[in-house]
């Protein structure tokens, strides 16, 4: 599957600030799974960078989806 597509396409919806869309449509496109890998990857950028609220464990608990988001990228 050309993932580089869709990311393509992401792109134009980030500039615009409608990611939930794009992450639906990829759920649809490509994985059914990516919009809880989404989730937790958002729950860790906000959580954990921007609030500083998650401890250890909460960032080892999101490791695994946020790296499938990643090997789905290079895909």
């Amino acid at each position: 599957m050309n993932i580089r597509k869709y990311l393509e396409e992401g792109k134009r919806y980030i500039d615009k600030g409608i990611r939930c869309r794009q992450v639906r449509s990829l759920r649809e496109k490509v994985n059914p799974d990516i919009i809880h890998w989404w989730a937790q990857a958002w729950a860790f950028h906000v959580e954990g960078f921007h609030e500083a609220r998650l401890n250890i464990e909460e960032v080892k608990a999101r490791v695994e989806f946020i790296e499938k988001l990643v090997e789905l990228s290079k895909s």
